[in-house]
């Protein structure tokens, strides 16, 4: 009976031996809106920002990102025409909060064979909020400046290194969906009698970047059995 109940223990112990990484990033940022340009892949800013990460065994993680993000939308750089005769501009900076679950397509666990690279494919996806402190141009005698305050989601896709036992070298896209549609103050320059504005499509935010972790703590030796 004692056998048996310390078999439990032992196997109950797994969801709180973890081991943690701390890290700071940063890349480019675009945000697709109803303004400027709506290719998702031609940059308007930059974002940096800091992670911490719980990997609590080889495959799923878990972790908590801040970031600051600064992006320009600008009417003259679009390919419609109705924006480019608008002449619309908006300058933006986001300050957000995402804790996201990853999953990783291989398995990393760096303590089975330190001396080796691990590299791992990985999805992640969660939930976020963020504060635009934005101010947008719509003519020589009107300027809005305004504060937004959204949720939104985050999906993100991107490939893991790790090297010399503790440190992690991670590229990722990191597509992210507003719940609001004003994320560059568009809604509230738009006219209500002769709108210029899309209200049908809410705000999207994508980072594209690289970051650094170092990790600690370490998994029981009951518990490296990967």
């Amino acid at each position: 009976m004692k056998k048996f109940f310390l078999l439990n223990i032992l196997m109950a112990l797994p969801l709180t031996a973890q081991v943690y990484e701390l890290g700071i990033g940063g890349g480019s940022a675009t945000m697709i809106s109803d303004l400027g340009t709506d290719s998702f892949y031609l940059p308007d800013g930059y974002f940096v920002g800091g992670l911490y990460r719980v990997n609590s065994n080889e495959w799923f993680s878990v972790r908590l990102n801040l970031n600051y993000a600064f992006m320009g939308e600008y009417d003259y750089e679009s390919e419609s025409a109705g924006r480019r005769k608008r002449r619309w501009y908006a300058e933006t900076r986001v300050y957000d909060i995402n804790l996201m679950v990853e999953y990783n397509f291989l398995p990393a666990n760096p303590y089975k064979r330190p001396d080796v690279m691990w590299i791992t494919p990985y999805i992640a996806g969660g939930l976020g909020a963020y504060v635009s402190d934005l101010k947008m141009v719509t003519s020589a005698v009107r300027t809005i400046r305004h504060q937004e305050n959204a949720a939104f989601l985050p999906l993100a896709a991107g490939l893991k290194v790790t090297f010399r036992n503790r440190m992690k070298l991670i590229w990722e896209i990191k597509p992210q969906y507003s719940f609001k549609d004003n994320m560059e103050g568009s809604i509230m320059a738009d006219s209500r009698d002769e709108p210029k504005t899309n209200r049908l499509a809410n705000d999207w935010f994508i980072y594209n970047g690289i970051s650094l972790t170092f990790g600690w703590g370490k998994l029981p030796c009951y518990l490296n059995l990967f």
